[in-house]
């Protein structure tokens, strides 16, 4: 589906370049921000099993960059960031930060899961809905597929993500997993499991 909108999308002649449109904000809104600051404890007290997800992730679909982001009124917090920005010219990778990820929500795909309230795949930079989007051309990310991070309620505080520099497909099954994967942590947050140690440290993953 989101091929064959980007291809009619260049059929109709869209620029490329045509500004990036924000996400709308979701009906549920005003709700949705008060779960999410009243959560902040709790999601504090799960950081570890939030980098262990963003590694897991990014191991999982073997992709160059995993994340757990939350998203509240002004922006998109990484919370958790796994894996290394490939540079340009052949140059070496390097890791990449929560701080690095972090943005504004008016230029975050995470706030249009968000919005949507369901998984988003942005299969490459030519995805007429996105393509004048700041982040792919100021930090090189051509892929991106979120499923949201539902609490209790259905409300969706942020999601778990895939990155890559290149473009490629995401198909159904992939979606699924992707999917089950963001409900099970949702899932271990609700039950208030203790977070495992070992989580692993954000940075490069290991080859």
């Amino acid at each position: 589906v989101d091929e064959a909108v980007m291809r009619v999308g260049q059929s109709l002649g869209r620029d490329p370049d045509a500004a990036y449109l924000p996400a709308a904000l979701p009906p549920d809104e005003n709700a949705r921000l008060q779960a999410l600051h009243a959560s902040r404890a709790r999601l504090s007290a799960m950081q570890p099993e939030f980098e262990l997800a963003a590694k897991r992730v990014a191991d999982v679909f073997d992709l160059p960059l995993g994340m757990v982001s939350l998203v509240d009124e002004r922006e998109q917090i990484a919370q958790a960031v796994w894996g290394q920005q490939p540079e340009q010219g052949g140059e070496a990778a390097h890791a990449v930060s929560t701080q690095e990820m972090s943005l504004p929500r008016a230029e975050s795909f995470c706030g249009h899961v968000v919005a949507e309230g369901r998984t988003l795949v942005v299969p490459d930079e030519r995805d007429p809905r996105f393509a004048g989007n700041p982040a792919l051309g100021g930090k090189g990310w051509r892929f991106y597929a979120g499923a949201p991070l539902r609490d209790e309620e259905g409300r969706v505080l942020g999601t778990l993500c895939v990155l890559d520099v290149e473009p490629r497909g995401f198909d159904a099954r992939e979606t699924r997993l992707l999917e089950a994967m963001a409900a099970d942590l949702m899932e271990r947050l609700a039950r208030g499991e203790a977070p495992r140690r070992g989580a692993g440290e954000q940075g490069i993953r290991p080859a």
